[in-house]
């Protein structure tokens, strides 16, 4: 199976304050800033979009809504547009979470048209999809995820499903203390990619992120992820942490299953930074030689091989011209 970068998602629910997200992004980008081989996420509450991406601006971090209405625009109060999201600077938006469908009705029906709309907009949909533990309980899991799958991508190209990403999250598993077992996330998440590859053929199955998220914390994440269908995870809770945030990204980055795909891609950015450093130094040409016969400064890697050579001659020297203090090199940038 084509193997790809892990996707982590932070969604911070109705958590955080314009100025709050805004100071825990740029504590975040720090922590992840070396981080190449996970893609990160972060959802905030629509007030905070704005703000949130445009401190995430030039870094790995991309930026989700939490939801999105599925008219361009009109009389519907209390609704964002896709439009608006786009303008506001995010990227992605969560669809049908189950916390949407459980306490806001939302349908596959209406989950349908999101998605189609966020398509639409260009942004990218996070779609949700999940049973809830009487469907469970009723061995109903795989039917009712194929329910969600089939109404809530109704009318969705195969192209379009490439660039989807689907997260399973178990609904009895959200918010109760309880967490779906690795083998029972792989056994949804095979269950899922094989309808996608019957649906809508083997290249969207293959290329279209499949994620966990059901009480996703950094204590189970490891074990979850390095099941071969497990793509990653949409992380609520814990995800408003800075600390739980950096465990996420390097369990992640060392547990996943494309873990081969990952030190390719570490080996290929590395080559790249090599290159790019090779070429800012002949840009700026050969370091400044010192012509003076004296220590050489921390900079000036020029001349200080020669100055080595010189130290058995150094110690022989008058002690109280060796003692003076030696003037500044003009021509050594940290001497001016």
């Amino acid at each position: 199976r084509l193997v790809h970068l892990p996707f982590i998602a932070g969604n911070w629910k109705m958590y955080k304050t314009v100025h709050d997200a805004v100071l825990f992004v740029k504590e975040l980008k720090n922590v992840v800033k070396d981080v190449i081989d996970v893609e990160i996420v972060v959802a905030p509450p629509f007030t905070a979009i704005h703000a949130v991406a445009e401190a995430a601006r030039n870094t790995n971090i991309g930026v989700a809504a939490q939801d999105v209405y599925w008219e361009r625009e009109g009389a519907f109060t209390g609704e964002i547009s896709p439009g608006m999201i786009k303008e506001a600077g995010a990227e992605y938006v969560i669809v049908g979470h189950s916390e949407r469908r459980r306490l806001f009705g939302e349908t596959d029906a209406i989950v349908n048209r999101k998605v189609i709309a966020a398509i639409a907009g260009a942004l990218t949909p996070i779609v949700c999809i999940g049973e809830t533990l009487e469907e469970r309980e009723r061995n109903e899991t795989l039917s009712v995820l194929d329910r969600q799958i089939k109404d809530g991508l109704d009318l969705v190209s195969a192209e379009q499903v490439v660039d989807l990403v689907i997260a399973y999250e178990p609904v009895w598993a959200i918010g109760t203390g309880r967490t779906a077992t690795a083998s029972q996330a792989q056994e949804a998440h095979a269950h899922i990619r094989t309808r996608l590859k019957q649906w809508f053929g083997g290249d969207a199955a293959e290329r279209c992120h499949v994620i966990y998220g059901g009480s996703v914390k950094p204590d189970n994440i490891r074990e979850i992820v390095m099941e071969p269908d497990v793509d990653g995870a949409l992380v609520g809770g814990a995800s408003l942490f800075t600390i739980c945030s950096r465990r996420f990204t390097s369990s992640c980055a060392s547990s996943c299953c494309s873990s081969y795909c990952c030190s390719r891609v570490r080996a290929i950015w590395r080559r790249h930074l090599a290159a790019a450093a090779a070429s800012r130094r002949s840009a700026r040409g050969p370091a400044p030689r010192c012509s003076r016969k004296r220590p050489p400064c921390s900079r000036c890697c020029s001349c200080s091989a020669r100055w080595r050579s010189r130290s058995s001659d150094s110690a022989v020297r008058d002690r109280s011209s060796a003692a003076r203090r030696p003037r500044r090199h003009r021509a050594c940038p940290d001497r001016r």
